[in-house]
């Protein structure tokens, strides 16, 4: 094998052992890339690839051409004074190289470079000396790079203490050095207070560049910011007769100034600290109960921060009066109410007293009540105060009306009543206030009814419904009041009265209404059947009278009728004949009946005395019969006297019969 072959055949292992390929270049560049200051020197190796070179070479337009005809040659520069370099690195093939071609060049990457002479950070408002930044108000600061290249391989960061932020900015494509400028547009923050900001220039050249960046001198940041937060204040319970201290502290610059807005009493004093303020309350009392307000401000902005402080066992107070306490007058009256404060401390600590009348605002102390009021006017009087805040106090005012009239009516019945029947009677009282003091009695004669009945407002003013809640209602209404009675049948007339009073703190109390009613009381008729038996015996020529007698209101129609349908007016009948009467009696209240049956009876009376005469008659003769046959045989015998001197009368007796004595006869 030929000395050539050899050579061509080393050639194609070295390059199938460095994994070249014959369409690569065959040239390197050491350093790949040249970075060098301007003024400074540098060098660089060009070395072929292949062993088959036949020349290798650099050509550049400054500085001397280097060539050899070995794999490497070097190409240097003592001073560099051109911003632009361009060199080659050129290489010949011998034919046997296995080459696509035999002559290749490779560009040299020189970047000439030069740090700025002064890196300089400024505001655009207050040059280099910027002064205090107010919090929220943007300011741009610049940063000046002078006589820096290459511009366009250059960035500029900014540094805020320890907190990096990127410009965006871009530089003019120049490789020769420029003065540039950076801006950064800054949002001042209260947490940068008492930081420093900086630019920095960083050259973006590669691995093979400066790796040391240019920094500004630090510029300091004084921010200006307003106080925003108040620390330490919180609620407070405190125990009577302990000691408390409430804090307030804020940041801020300009250092701010501190206010306390509370109820100034004696045992409170305020003492300002390091950084903030502090409030003592010695020996608490229920006066300090309320809210503690710390005001913070400086010229930028104030804030402020309340705490409420409670006391254990004791309630907040309102330190107001109200005269008069209460007012009661008739509507459309002239009055005036004062409101005042109540304690010395008050009068320190109060801002405004008011009234409130309903929806509307009286200023002042004074509420001048006139007929233009309403009827309830839901009156207070609202006082502020330090500390206190608004408190206020209710003002009780009664506005009221006596009624129009009165008047009495029986529900659902007309004319007159009926005994033993239960009624209702209504009282109306029209257009009276307020309804809810105002009490109404019930009479019966000069009697006080123990049923007073109820009160019921009849049509609402100011709500759509037929009856109202009593105890709300301020403006007149019309009410009734309803009970039930019983007639009894021991009076034609019964008499009632109603009473309207209104109950009110007043001396002397309004005028009382009234109204009497006088009932007619009606019944209807009873028969008096003890007076009239059911059946009577009625003899042929002795008629019987008969007597119908009944009770009612108004006085009953007493008349008498027979089966036979003859008719007798009265209460008095003479029956001659047997039959069945009826008594009726009838007013407009209803009527009742009562039937007697006459019986007709035989008179056996001049049977029984002629049958008693007869039977007298008989035993007469009878007897004079006897007597005159008695008579004869005592005329007929003989009579003796018999010791005569022992009878003290005279005697005549016969043998046979008894001694009789015997009145001698002158």
């Amino acid at each position: 094998m030929r000395v050539g072959e050899r050579v061509a055949l080393l050639a194609a292992v070295l390059l199938n052992l460095t994994g070249l390929h014959a369409s690569s270049c065959p040239l390197e560049i050491e350093p790949p890339s040249v970075m060098v200051p301007y003024g400074g020197n540098f060098s660089v190796d060009c070395r072929a690839l292949t062993p088959m070179v036949e020349d290798l070479a650099v050509e550049a337009p400054y500085g001397d051409k280097v060539s050899s005809k070995t794999q490497n040659v070097t190409w240097s520069m003592t001073t560099v004074v051109f911003w632009d370099l361009v060199a080659h690195c050129y290489v010949n093939l011998l034919p046997s190289s296995n080459y696509t071609k035999l002559q290749w060049q490779k560009p040299i990457p020189i970047t000439v470079y030069k740090y700025p002479q002064n890196v300089i950070i400024w505001d655009t408002e207050g040059g280099s000396d910027a002064g205090d930044l107010d919090e929220g108000i943007p300011r741009v600061f610049c940063c000046n790079v002078t006589d820096v290249a290459p511009a366009q391989n250059i960035s500029v960061t900014w540094l805020i203490g320890n907190r990096t932020v990127l410009s965006n900015d871009t530089f003019t494509d120049s490789k020769e050095s420029q003065n540039v400028m950076s801006t950064f547009s800054y949002d001042p923050k209260k947490e940068d207070d008492g930081l420093h900001i900086r630019c920095q220039v960083n050259f973006n050249l590669g691995p093979y560049g400066p790796q040391k960046p240019q920094t500004s001198q630090p510029h300091p940041l004084r921010i200006r910011h307003p106080p925003k937060n108040i620390t330490q204040l919180e609620d407070t319970e405190l125990e009577v007769g302990s000691f408390s201290t409430l804090k307030c502290f804020s940041e801020a610059y300009p250092a701010p100034t501190y206010h306390w807005d509370y109820y100034k009493t004696g045992n409170v004093r305020v003492m300002d600290v390091a950084g903030g303020s502090h409030l003592y309350i010695n020996k608490t009392t229920d006066v300090n109960i309320g809210s503690y307000t710390c005001i913070v401000a400086n010229d930028l902005k104030n804030i402020s921060k309340m705490a409420r402080v409670t006391v254990k066992g004791a309630n907040s107070h309102c330190p107001i009066k109200i005269t008069p306490e209460r007012l009661v007058m008739p509507y459309g009256g002239n009055r005036s109410v004062l409101c005042v404060v109540s304690t010395e401390d008050a009068s320190k600590n109060v801002i405004a007293l008011n009234w409130r009348v309903g929806p509307r605002i009286v200023p002042g102390p004074q509420w001048d009540l006139d007929e233009d009021e309403v009827w309830d006017p839901r009156a207070e009087c609202i006082a502020t105060f330090s500390g206190i805040g608004k408190c206020s106090k209710p003002f009780d005012v009664t506005f009221y009306k006596t009624a129009d009239k009165v008047l009495i009516h029986s529900m659902d019945h007309t004319g007159p009543m009926l005994a033993d029947n239960e009624y209702q009677l209504q009282c109306d009282i029209v257009n009276v206030a307020p309804v809810q003091n105002l009490t109404v009695r019930w009479y019966q004669g000069d009697d006080l009814l123990k049923d007073q009945g109820s009160l019921r407002v009849t049509g609402c003013p100011h709500w759509n419904k037929v009856e109202c809640d009593i105890q709300v209602i301020r403006s007149p209404v019309n009410v009734s009041s309803t009970i039930t009675v019983r007639l009894g049948r021991n009076q034609d007339v019964a008499q009632f009265r109603c009473e309207a009073q209104l109950a009110l703190e007043q001396q002397p109390p309004p005028p009382m209404m009234f109204q009497r009613h006088n009932f007619s009381v009606h019944y209807k008729p009873t028969i008096n059947s003890t007076k009239l038996p059911l059946r009577v015996p009625v003899f042929k020529g002795y008629p019987a009278e008969l007597v119908c007698e009944a009770d009612g209101r108004p006085a009953p129609d007493i008349h008498w009728f027979s089966e036979k349908g003859v008719h007798r007016f009265g209460g008095n009948l003479t029956a001659t004949e047997a039959g069945v009467w009826t008594c009726n009696a009838t007013n407009v209240v209803d009527s009742d009946s009562h039937e007697v049956e006459v019986v007709m009876k035989e008179d056996h009376l001049p049977l029984i005395a002629g049958f008693v005469a007869t039977t007298v008659l008989i035993i007469s003769a009878v007897f004079i019969f006897f007597y005159s046959i008695y008579y004869k045989n005592t005329k007929m015998r003989n009579y003796s006297l018999h010791k005569p001197s022992t009878l003290k009368g005279n005697v005549a007796h016969n043998s046979w019969d008894s001694q009789l004595p015997m009145t001698k006869l002158s």
